[in-house]
């Protein structure tokens, strides 16, 4: 496929770029391609040009790559929701982490059962989940950032914090609706 050269900072960066997304070489169609994961889309897409850019190994890097990056945020986003589930239900974080990765191992189990299905019939929950708890965050942002971002000193809320904090909670709002109101998944 075709592509531009594009040369930064006097030949210390080149970066090869297709001159057409649509040109990306990709492994072929996939058959449920709305519900494909986007580190899927990302892992495919990436392996493909890593094999078209003909590079030793790169191909390996860019799978463990995707692979780390996913793992990382799975780890995160567990770490931040034991915590959470713990103050709210007063309980141990080491007890509500157990409990979490019970959880989680027992319903990859299941969902390896059927994985189309199960990533259909959890797209959905999942998705209102997300935008739940992505406006929580957003809507207590005054307050934290009145606090001093976690310092001793405890400012006053701003009106740009609570402007910003009001137009993220509309977007996430404007998804949340789009999630409960969209047809099938």
């Amino acid at each position: 496929f075709p592509l531009l050269h594009r040369r930064y900072r006097h030949n210390e960066l080149e970066v090869l770029q297709p001159q057409d997304a649509a040109e990306l070489p990709d492994e072929g169609p996939v058959e449920w391609a709305p519900l494909v994961p986007y580190w899927s889309v990302l892992w495919r897409s990436g392996v493909a040009l890593a094999r078209a850019a003909n590079v030793p190994g790169l191909t390996a890097l860019v799978g463990v790559g995707v692979a780390l990056s996913v793992g990382g945020l799975i780890f995160a986003e567990f770490l931040a929701l034991t915590r959470l589930v713990a103050n709210i239900v007063t309980r141990p974080t080491r007890f509500v982490g157990i409990v979490s990765v019970v959880a989680f191992l027992a319903a990859t189990a299941i969902s390896l059962i059927d994985p189309s299905r199960a990533y259909t019939v959890l797209l959905k929950p999942s998705l209102i989940a997300l935008w739940i708890s992505q406006l929580l965050v957003v809507a207590v942002y005054p307050w934290f950032a009145a606090k001093g971002w976690g310092q001793s000193s405890h400012g006053s809320l701003r009106l740009g914090d609570i402007g910003l904090a009001v137009a993220a909670s509309l977007l996430m709002l404007f998804a949340l609706y789009q999630s409960v109101t969209s047809g099938g998944t």
